[in-house]
């Protein structure tokens, strides 16, 4: 049997072309970010942003609802910032999830509805 080089090259020239267009979509939708953060006058580091997350989510995952851990939280897009769903790094898309429901997420990009938890 031989080793089969040619599905091996397909399969790398795919996934560049698919890396390249995630990098200009992310590029784009960050500038986009930046200017509405601007307008706005708010943005995700914004004290007043923070304490707003808090109040929604009381320290919890948004998902599940378990209490968030310093090492194992991450920064949550509810709509992502990939070349499936053009979400944006504002206010309002960004929270915080625990590592594990955002693994569950990012699994599949294409879902059309999200879930909140309870507490969300």
């Amino acid at each position: 049997m031989s080793f089969p080089a040619s599905a091996y090259l397909r399969t790398a020239t795919s996934r560049a072309k698919s890396h390249v267009a995630n990098k200009l979509v992310s590029m784009f939708l960050h500038d986009l970010s930046r200017k509405i953060c601007t307008s706005l006058e708010l943005s995700i580091t914004d004290a007043r942003y923070a304490e707003a997350v808090e109040a929604a989510f009381g320290g919890n995952c948004c998902y599940c609802c378990q209490p968030l851990e310093k090492d194992r939280t991450s920064v949550e897009h509810l709509e992502g910032m990939n070349r499936f769903r053009l979400g944006l790094h504002i206010p309002g898309n960004v929270i915080l999830a625990c590592k594990r429901c955002n693994g569950e997420k990012r699994r599949d990009d294409q879902l059309d509805q999200l879930t909140l938890g309870e507490c969300g």
